[in-house]
């Protein structure tokens, strides 16, 4: 007969396993994983290569909005042809998937003018036409009034393009529904992010971004059932690194690899809080329900949830980082942005000057988007890490 400490004790391991599986979701080998068993059944796949889509718009047109990964490939073999090699290694390795087959399944391509390199990207995607459906959005680069009522004209522009590729009248009821969807799954995150408030953490930082990333990879309303499910376990899981080192909070864009945050969090520390677009940015808050104007309330959305810093308000994005680091009890930050992601660049004095007169310790360190060179990496976080360590004492 099942004893009721062993009932726990399978019951945790079934958990941790059903854990396991989701945190995997967006490995290499599964993330495209879903989107082609949409496919198979008929639905529309729509790529999106920045965090300022509305998915929510995409998804409420019957179709399946999947934010796009770069090649793991050692050599860039194709892309390399059309892009000099001193430009964002994202949209490069995103361009070499497309080039190498990898992305075929896709019925379309949706991008922003976000920055230069991304616009430059998309120009080369489309000359292939391996995609029927391109749509590239303007973002402007404040959330004034007026910035917010342009963005709502242009997200009308882009829901009857959609509706016109798709064959289909997207109505404010089926917008509604696609945000409440949406809504539920980053109050779900939201609530993983609480428990890293914790000084015993049960989710390491490199677990919560392969955590977050599988948001963008699954199905909505299948991540929101698994998380949903998960919570309670996560409350109460036990994780050997406990109240390990410093409490480290991670800045940068793209970065969907829990392999910078493993080694990071190998020099003794925790990773507690991030501000990631694959991260907390993805989630922070909810698209508002007060207004009649679901297209409006998106546009609101876009422009003022957690910004990148191709957005002008740098004094905001500070202080929601400071503001983090109080929530967080967050003992030093660092900024890992890649080689040639120049809005990041910009901003990377003013970030670190006005962290460093915060009182909050940060170290900038420039990578590419596949992991290379990691022993350096390793060399000067953990010695970031390790003067941290000797400040607390």
């Amino acid at each position: 007969m099942q004893t009721d400490a062993g009932n726990t004790v399978k019951d945790a391991q079934m958990m941790e396993a059903r854990l396991q599986s989701l945190l995997g979701a967006a490995a290499p080998e599964n993330r495209y994983r879903w989107a082609k068993e949409e496919k198979s059944q008929g639905r529309k796949v729509i790529g999106t290569v920045s965090p300022y889509v509305p998915e929510e718009m995409i998804y409420a047109a019957g179709m399946i909005p999947l934010r796009l990964w770069g090649s793991n490939q050692a050599a860039l073999v194709k892309a390399s042809a059309h892009r000099p090699p001193f430009t964002n290694s994202y949209h490069t390795r995103l361009l070499e998937s497309l080039l190498s087959g990898e992305l075929d399944f896709l019925d379309g391509l949706v991008a922003t003018d976000a920055d230069d390199s991304l616009k430059r990207m998309w120009d080369v995607w489309v000359s292939t036409k391996r995609t029927k459906f391109n749509y590239i959005i303007h973002v402007p680069n404040t959330d004034s009034n007026t910035a917010k009522g342009y963005f709502a004209l242009s997200l009308r522009t882009f829901l009857s393009s959609l509706e016109s590729f798709a064959d289909v009248r997207v109505g404010s009821e089926a917008l509604i529904e696609s945000v409440n969807l949406h809504n539920l799954l980053r109050s779900l995150m939201r609530r993983v992010y609480e428990l890293r408030k914790q000084r015993k953490i049960t989710l390491s930082g490199a677990e919560s971004l392969a955590m977050t990333t599988a948001a963008l990879v699954m199905p909505k309303d299948l991540y929101s059932r698994e998380l949903g499910a998960l919570l309670p376990y996560l409350k109460i899981r036990k994780l050997k690194l406990g109240v390990a080192g410093p409490r480290i909070l991670v800045s940068s864009d793209d970065l969907d690899d829990p392999a910078y945050v493993r080694i990071i969090e190998e020099g003794g520390c925790v990773v507690a809080m991030d501000d990631l677009d694959t991260g907390s940015r993805y989630c922070w808050c909810d698209v508002s329900s007060e207004t009649p104007d679901p297209v409006q309330a998106l546009a609101t959305y876009y422009l003022t949830r957690p910004q990148t810093p191709r957005m002008l308000e740098w004094k905001r994005q500070v202080e929601v980082i400071i503001e983090a680091c109080h929530e967080f009890q967050i003992d030093g930050v660092i900024e890992l942005p890649i080689l040639y992601d120049y809005p990041r660049e910009w901003r990377v004095p003013y970030f670190a000057a006005e962290l460093s007169q915060a009182g909050i310790p940060n170290l900038t360190i420039r990578r590419d988007y596949l992991l290379t060179n990691d022993a350096q990496m390793r060399t000067r976080t953990h010695a970031f890490i390790e003067m941290l360590s000797g400040r607390a004492k």
